[in-house]
C-alpha cells in the first residue's frame, strides 16, 4: 500500500465527514417535517410523503446538508435523512452498549412508524456500516443499501496486515489517544486530513468549519468502534440488494483493480452486491463527483 492511500486512510479516521450552517435552512422549508427519535437521532423528512422511501445516513462528524443536492434531486421520493446526535452540532448521546448498534436501533424504530415500505437505505462512510447493520436486524424491511466508500472491516484498510483480534485491542488505544488530545490539536489533526478526502478544492474551508462542531468524545467513540469491527462474515446475512460506491483516484498510488479488489473481498459474503468503483473522486463522492453519484443513484432508485 502506499504512502498516500495509507495517508488518506488516516485522513478518513480523522475526518469521515461534514458539518453546514445551511442544515437549518432546510429544516425551514414549509414542507419539511422535523422528528427526533430516542435522543439518538434526529430524522428530517423531504420531498413526496407518497413516494418510495428513501433513508440517507451521513458519515462521521457529518450533517445531513452532505445529502444537500441529493435531497434536492429526489424529491419526488419520501427522504429521511438523519442526523446522529453529537456530530456536526447536535448535542451528544452516551450510547449503552455500541455506538453504531445505538444508531441502527433509531432508525430501525424510526421506520416501524412508516408501514407498508420497504425503504433504500443510503450510507457515506460510518453511515455505510450503520446501513450494514440495520439490514442485518432480523425482520428489518430493506429492500436496497447503497455503501458510499464504506467497509466491513475499516482496520483491513487502515492497518494493513491486522488480525480481527490485534485491529480489536489496537482500536481502544487509538480512540483514547484522540479523546485526550487537545481540542485545538484535534482540529488541526482535522484540517489537514482534508485533501486527502475531498478534490473539491472549494469544499474543504467548509469542512474545516463543519468538523469544528462535532464532539470530540463522540468522534473517538465512533472511531474506535469502526476500528475494532468485523462484519464481513455477518453481512452475509444482508438480504437486500447492495450497491457499493467507491472512490479511486490516481492521487491513491494504488490501480482501480486493486480498489476494486479490496472492496470485493470484503463483500463477497453479501449475496446480491454490486461494487461501482468511482473515478477521480476521493472519499467524498456525492461532492467530487456529483453527477455520477446522482445519476448512479437515479438508476439504482428507478429499478
Amino acid at each position: 500500500m502506499t504512502v498516500y492511500l495509507k495517508s488518506f486512510l488516516v485522513g478518513v479516521v480523522v475526518l469521515c465527514g461534514v458539518y453546514q450552517s445551511g442544515y437549518a435552512q432546510l429544516v425551514q422549508e414549509p414542507d419539511t417535517v422535523v422528528e427526533t427519535n430516542m435522543d439518538v437521532i434526529s430524522v428530517t423528512r423531504s420531498g413526496d410523503s407518497e413516494g418510495r422511501t428513501v433513508v440517507l445516513i451521513p458519515g462521521l462528524a457529518s450533517s445531513p446538508d452532505v445529502w444537500a443536492k441529493t435531497v434536492d434531486t429526489f424529491q419526488k421520493y419520501d427522504l429521511r435523512i438523519v442526523h446522529v446526535a453529537g456530530f456536526a452540532g447536535l448535542a451528544k448521546f452516551e450510547a449503552d452498549g455500541s455506538f453504531t448498534d445505538a444508531i441502527a436501533e433509531a432508525i430501525n424504530i424510526h421506520l416501524v412508524d412508516v408501514p407498508g415500505v420497504s425503504p433504500v437505505i443510503v450510507g457515506h462512510s460510518l453511515g455505510g456500516f450503520v446501513a450494514l447493520k440495520i439490514a442485518m436486524t432480523d425482520g428489518a424491511p430493506i429492500e436496497e443499501l447503497v455503501i458510499v466508500d464504506s467497509l466491513p472491516f475499516l482496520a483491513e484498510a487502515f492497518m494493513p496486515g491486522a488480525t480481527p483480534e490485534q485491529a480489536a485491542q489496537s482500536a481502544p488505544r487509538i480512540a483514547q489517544q484522540m479523546a485526550d488530545m487537545p481540542r485545538e490539536d484535534f482540529d488541526l489533526q482535522q484540517v489537514a486530513g482534508l485533501p486527502r478526502l475531498v478534490k473539491e478544492t472549494n469544499y474543504r474551508d467548509k469542512l474545516a468549519k463543519w468538523a469544528a462542531a462535532s464532539d470530540q468524545s463522540t468522534v473517538a467513540t465512533a472511531i474506535g468502534e469502526l476500528l475494532a469491527a468485523d462484519l464481513r462474515s455477518d453481512i452475509s446475512q444482508v438480504k437486500a440488494e447492495v450497491t457499493v460506491m467507491v472512490a479511486h483516484d490516481k492521487m491513491m498510488g494504488v490501480s482501480v483493480e486493486q480498489i476494486r479488489e479490496m472492496y470485493s473481498v470484503q463483500y463477497s459474503a453479501v449475496p446480491d452486491h454490486e461494487i461501482l468503483v468511482v473515478e477521480e473522486s476521493l472519499h467524498f463522492i456525492m461532492i467530487d463527483q456529483a453527477t455520477v453519484f446522482l445519476e448512479s443513484l437515479a438508476r439504482i432508485l428507478d429499478d
